[in-house]
């Protein structure tokens, strides 16, 4: 990956890339007061070329989530539990 990150979901998708969803981790390049978050970011790796890629963030940040591909090629994620993130309302 490119970021640092734990409790990200992980589905592969019908194009063979491995995708993670969100996480707990650090925004942005290093932070000196090592300040976490709730990660949106989304990224996925190509088992053929070995490498990872940005790509389009999800909504909101997620942690401990699952991830599944469905019979229609999506991947979903969820369920995304507001009530303990920091913050929620």
């Amino acid at each position: 990956m490119l970021g640092s990150r734990t409790g990200a979901a992980l589905a592969t998708g019908a194009d063979g890339r491995i995708y993670a969803f969100g996480g707990f981790g650090a925004i942005g390049p290093a932070q000196p007061c090592g300040c976490l978050e709730w990660l949106s970011a989304t990224e996925a790796y190509s088992p053929a070329a070995n490498t990872w890629t940005v790509v389009a963030p999800m909504p909101i940040g997620t942690v401990d989530s699952a991830a599944a591909t469905g019979k229609d090629g999506r991947i979903y994620v969820g369920p995304v539990l507001r009530s303990l993130r920091p913050g929620a309302k």
